[in-house]
């Protein structure tokens, strides 16, 4: 019987990925994205206390634009 091919981490995993101020509003991150084919952005910690975060495109288009709020008046956090 033949072993299945293993698929390590690091062969599929992203490299690149756009990190974004939580106090940005989403016009700010989505004008600042870099890495188009990316659907999520990664939000820097405010403070050592704070924890990292990830917005999905999926959040902005259901809880900003989908609820007709300004995307340039919106932060992040």
């Amino acid at each position: 019987m033949s072993q299945p091919d293993l698929v390590r981490v690091r062969d599929v995993m992203k490299v690149d990925f756009d990190v974004v101020d939580g106090l940005a509003t989403f016009a700010e991150a989505l004008r600042d994205m870099r890495y188009i084919e990316n659907k999520a952005l990664v939000v820097r910690r405010r403070n050592d206390d704070d924890e990292l975060g990830i917005v999905e495109l999926e959040d902005i288009a259901t809880e900003v634009l989908a609820k007709n709020r300004a995307a340039d008046r919106v932060n992040i956090y």
